[in-house]
């Protein structure tokens, strides 16, 4: 099951998203290849998980929390008709860095065909695919891939064929642009109502090109990107692996790009994001996601406007770390006591809770 470079119409199979976001500007903040068990699907589904920021009418970050929205792929399996057996189709994957081909089928770069214990909890940054073929065609006449349809309005808006070509999920981070819901034309059979799926484009349509874009993504926009940098300090936006789906080798530290690419940066900017943010949720306890809430609307805003402006590149190292992805588990839990605050932690991220005192300045 190789890695899947080329997501372009040239790529794609012969072969909806569940839509949350309700359109306008935003800025694309999360961009993961992903497994997710839709309860209408025999099948758990491999596509992307989109996290958006909204903006307002200037395109700065409003006081909304970020939206993540699954964008369906396809099928993570299928069983053939022929033999009976079942055999595998996408699965997510995560490569060391942009030019990284290694991941494959059975290897630590595969991250399985099950949606794990956690919803949306095997996050990669490519796109593993049984013949190497990419998501079903965004034009195909009865099946268009969501994933596909999504990428094919962001190329109709100007994002670089070459980005879509050699596909890596950190290349589109920091996208801004308007995004709207398409009728897909098709009707769920659970709901009865017309499927919508996420793309680039305005009152419901792909159209208005350049114009849509207010800034494109790293992979793009030149100087010390995701995309340029050399490929030791580039950084995933997906933990590694927890536990492949099949019996397989663990990543080691050397290849785990949360831990090794520009460590310490990673983790100065992530205390420092705890210190600003802290201080303006202290006296109140507040969810553990609230609080990565909070530093997330302003990761890319900039200091002289209340926000962090934390580099691009440094972003899924502040992430790992505050959210305790895999490999940071502990780290939120260390780094209090190592910095002496006096919080109070409970729970893990997605169910625990922070205490900070009334007046806590670092």
């Amino acid at each position: 099951m190789p890695r899947v470079l080329d997501m372009s119409r040239a790529n794609q199979s012969e072969g909806g998203s569940l839509f949350q976001f309700q359109g306008g500007k935003a800025r694309v903040v999360g961009f993961d290849i992903t497994n997710h068990k839709i309860p209408a699907f025999t099948e758990t589904s491999c596509g992307l998980l989109v996290t958006l920021q909204p903006l307002d009418a200037n395109w700065n970050p409003t006081n909304s929390e970020p939206v993540s929205e699954f964008v369906l792929g396809g099928d993570v399996q299928y069983v053939n008709q022929q033999t009976g057996e079942t055999e595998q189709r996408w699965h997510p994957g995560i490569a060391k860095n942009r030019d990284d081909t290694m991941p494959d089928l059975g290897n630590a770069g595969d991250l399985g065909n099950e949606e794990g214990p956690e919803e949306y909890h095997f996050r990669g940054n490519v796109v593993l695919s049984h013949n190497g073929k990419a998501f079903t065609k965004h034009d195909h006449p009865k099946n268009p891939s969501p994933v596909s349809v999504l990428l094919h309005s962001m190329e109709e808006a100007g994002v670089k064929n070459t980005l879509i070509s050699h596909f890596y999920t950190p290349d589109f981070i920091g996208l801004e642009a308007e995004f709207t819901r398409l009728m897909s034309g098709r009707v769920s059979k659970e709901k009865g109502n017309q499927i919508t799926q996420l793309i680039v484009g305005k009152d419901g349509k792909a159209t208005g090109g350049a114009a849509l874009v207010h800034k494109y993504p790293v992979g793009q926009v030149g100087g010390a990107t995701l995309a340029t940098q050399p490929a030791a300090t580039r950084q995933s936006t997906a933990p590694p692996p927890p536990e492949p789906w099949i019996q397989a080798p663990a990543l080691s530290p050397a290849s785990n790009p949360a831990l090794t690419d520009d460590a310490d940066a990673a983790d100065r900017e992530a205390i420092r994001c705890l210190e600003v943010v802290g201080k303006l949720k202290a006296g109140t306890p507040i969810q553990r996601t609230k609080l990565w809430a909070a530093i997330n609307t302003k990761l890319f805003k900039p200091i002289a406007q209340g926000g962090l402006e934390v580099p691009a590149a440094l972003h899924p190292g502040v992430k790992a770390r505050v959210t305790g992805q895999s490999g940071f588990e502990g780290w939120l839990a260390e780094t209090v006591e190592e910095e002496d605050w006096p919080w109070t932690l409970t729970g893990k991220h997605e169910d625990g809770s922070v205490s900070i005192p009334a007046g806590w300045t670092a």
